[in-house]
Formats: C-alpha cells, sequence, structure tokens
C-alpha cells in the first residue's frame, strides 16, 4: 500500500539480521507502491550495539539507504530514512 509510512516486525527468532534488513530494503527500494514508507521496526532478542554498527555498515557500504538513522531501543531495532 502506497500510504505506509511505517512497518513494524515484532518478535523474529534467531535470524540473520543483516541479511533480513539487506532483502527488505532492497525490495523497499525496487517496488514503487512503498514509496512512503520511511520507517522499520524490527523486535530482536539478540539486538545489540554492535549488531546496530554491522547494520549502519552494511547499509553504508551497499547504498541500500543514503540519508538515514539507526538506533536500538532495548530489543528494538529502528531504522529511518527521509
Amino acid at each position: 500500500c502506497p500510504l505506509i509510512k511505517q512497518l513494524e516486525i515484532n518478535e523474529l527468532p534467531e535470524i540473520n539480521a543483516e541479511l533480513f534488513l539487506r532483502s527488505l530494503l532492497i525490495q523497499i527500494r525496487n517496488r514503487s507502491k512503498f514509496q512512503n514508507l520511511r520507517l522499520i521496526c524490527i523486535q530482536l532478542p539478540t539486538a545489540d550495539d554492535t549488531m546496530i554498527l554491522k547494520l549502519k555498515q552494511m547499509i553504508q557500504v551497499e547504498n541500500l539507504l543514503v540519508d538515514f538513522k539507526i538506533k536500538r531501543i532495548e530489543e528494538k531495532i529502528f531504522v529511518e530514512w527521509k
């Protein structure tokens, strides 16, 4: 739906966070129906500061997003972009 501005994904069990986020961002970038999406929130029990740094680096190196912020609050990872 083109009106969706945020996506929240709860309780993902043991997954490869980098692979999951990479796949999700590629799909969002390649589909016009997600053109208004600006925030992803993923709840991962394994989320920590090291994971945030790895995800940030992956997004930058692979140019998945340009103007973005990534942060963690407890076990939730927030990725927001303009």
